[in-house]
């Protein structure tokens, strides 16, 4: 086989070196390769996850459940998807104030007035 080639660790393959490269990550935690496709993301607000919307995703009373139903003695039939509840105290779905994020959508809203920060390092689903 030869000399490996130089900077590369033994057992690597000749002419293959590591590289690094840069990553932009948005406030809500998706990573793009270039600067300007993470600032038109977050300039955009159609992101979910971006805090600046205050949606159910960035927020810390956010908690998705896995549910089913009913079927699991029919395997054929059966059916699971994951529901989103908020654990927010005194917290009514019915409120004036909650804003769905788009019209359908019933469980996930913008501009809650109760909204608190999950944390840099929670991916919400």
């Amino acid at each position: 086989m030869g000399k490996p080639a130089r900077g590369n660790m033994p057992g690597q393959l000749e002419g293959v070196s590591k590289v690094m490269v840069a990553r932009y990550v948005a406030p809500c935690g998706h990573r793009f390769s270039t600067r300007g496709a993470a600032e038109a993301h977050e300039g955009s607000a159609q992101c979910w996850k971006l805090p600046a919307l205050r949606t159910c995703q960035s927020c810390k009373f956010n908690r998705v459940i896995r549910d089913s139903n009913g079927m699991e003695h029919e395997p054929a039939f059966l059916d699971t998807f994951l529901t989103r509840e908020c654990t927010r105290p005194n917290f009514d779905p019915d409120d004036d104030e909650l804003t769905p994020v788009r019209s359908g959508i019933t469980d996930l809203f913008r501009d809650c007035p109760g909204w608190e920060f999950a944390g840099a390092g929670r991916r919400a689903r």
